[in-house]
């Protein structure tokens, strides 16, 4: 090999062999350490046995009361007590006598007796021919109809017979009169009691402010004339209940001459106070 290449190649190779040491060095070399820290400073343990538990306290009993000691007077009472007597010996017993049995007879029968009926009360009181002389009745009056002329009624107009003018708006005598004849029953009634009252014309009061009780009856009123002469004037328009009357009304429940007539009425008085009465 000639001296110029050689040059050459050792040239060439020096820097690769600079680069391999180098390389070598970094990979040997050690990083230095890092400061150690402070260890803490060391502390001396001693494990000790605790002490035992006390023992429990010793149970406490409790000793019972003395008994009191007798008074000195009572035990000398008692030991000078004399000695308890011999029991007595009971006599025997003797066998109870045997009840006897004892029959009762049984009573008589004995009818009741019926209780005495209450006496009837007094008779209804009978007017006569001189006591509704001037009695109110249909078609005459006030309200009455029948008649023509000026009288002392109201209303005008109306046919029939009497003193007074026709007929108004409120007849309320012919009304009641006319409940009392179409109720068969109450006007049966009323013709059997003026026949037993042997009335011959005379008219029944059955009204003078209060509802009277006729006899044999337990209510007031004649059998049902009360209510029958009630529901008439209870429907009765308010003007002809408040109607101001004077004296008596009589209702007439015969045409025949002597027949059955009711009378009721007082000195002053409205059709209304036969609602709230007796």
């Amino acid at each position: 090999m000639s001296a110029g290449r050689a040059r050459r190649w050792a040239l060439a190779a020096t820097p690769i062999l600079v680069a391999h040491a180098g390389l070598a060095l970094l990979m040997t070399a050690r990083a230095a350490p890092d400061p150690a820290a402070p260890e803490p400073p060391l502390m001396m343990v001693e494990l000790v046995e605790p002490p035992p538990p006390p023992p429990p306290p010793p149970a406490r009993v409790i000793a019972p009361d003395p008994s009191p000691k007798p008074d000195a007077p009572a035990a000398a009472a008692q030991s000078a007590a004399p000695p308890r007597p011999a029991p007595q010996r009971r006599p025997p017993a003797v066998a109870a006598a045997r009840p006897r049995l004892v029959v009762a007879k049984r009573p008589p029968d004995v009818e009741p007796l019926p209780a005495a009926p209450a006496p009837p009360g007094p008779p209804l009181p009978l007017l006569g021919a001189a006591q509704i002389a001037g009695a109110m009745t249909v078609g005459a009056g006030p309200g009455g109809g029948g008649g023509t002329g000026v009288g002392g009624g109201g209303g005008s107009g109306g046919t029939g017979s009497g003193p007074g003018s026709g007929g108004g708006s409120c007849d309320m005598v012919r009304w009641v009169q006319d409940a009392v004849r179409d109720d068969q029953a109450v006007r049966r009634a009323v013709i059997a009691a003026s026949q037993d009252m042997d009335a011959n014309g005379r008219a029944i009061l059955v009204w003078n402010g209060d509802w009277l009780q006729s006899r044999n009856q337990s209510g007031k009123g004649l059998a049902g004339v009360r209510q029958a002469i009630a529901l008439e004037v209870a429907f009765a328009p308010a003007e002809c209940k408040t109607q101001r009357m004077t004296g008596l009304a009589v209702l007439k429940l015969e045409d025949r001459p002597g027949g059955a007539q009711l009378a009721l009425g007082k000195g002053s008085w409205r059709w209304s106070d036969l609602l709230g009465a007796g």
